[in-house]
């Protein structure tokens, strides 16, 4: 789950030279729950690829969006989109960019895969993240650029270690992976 909040810029103003707060506008706070499922069963433990090749995976997607009046401290309305759901046939190697989730979103590789982020949606993705080598040490940053609808993206994971990331547009709605890399 992803908690997010988005507000709007606090104004501080001085008259006679007395201090005070106002809002520029109504906040905003977004949960966002993110699920998978692979043939039917819930995707809680991460897996590598070969256990869960040609297998159906499902990815879900749930967001509330609750409005502040940051002045009087109070919920003005609370609305709810719909769910979205992703479904794939998954395939060695390949996550899938859909709308604001990645599929599989937890993964394990060995040392020299090479992992491909295809985005299937209508919006541009990235893949974003520091990618933590075990042995050395070495925190490597990662950054896709920014992945097209239609088009992918590969990066070759050379050593162990872990790479968490995330889609710098969509972190918000909780847009996020790891890769657990091992010999």
């Amino acid at each position: 789950m992803t908690i997010a909040a988005i507000q709007p810029t606090a104004v501080l103003q001085s008259i006679d030279n007395k201090s005070t707060y106002r809002s520029a506008g109504p906040g905003q706070i977004r949960i966002t729950a993110n699920w998978q499922y692979i043939d039917g069963n819930l995707y809680s433990n991460t897996a590598n690829f070969k256990e869960i090749e040609n297998k159906t995976g499902q990815s879900y997607q749930h967001i509330w969006n609750i409005f502040v009046d940051l002045d009087k401290r109070a919920v003005v309305s609370i609305t709810e989109e719909p769910e979205r759901i992703m479904k794939e046939t998954l395939q060695p190697n390949i996550i899938y960019s859909g709308m604001n989730m990645f599929m599989p979103d937890a993964i394990k590789v060995t040392s020299g895969s090479v992992i491909t982020w295809i985005n299937n949606s209508n919006l541009p993705h990235n893949v974003v993240g520091i990618y933590k080598e075990t042995a050395s040490g070495s925190q490597i940053r990662v950054d896709s650029g920014f992945i097209q609808p239609d088009e992918s993206w590969r990066y070759k994971f050379k050593n162990d270690g872990v790479f968490e990331y995330r889609c710098t547009i969509h972190s918000e709605d909780g847009m996020k992976g790891v890769i657990l890399v091992s010999s």
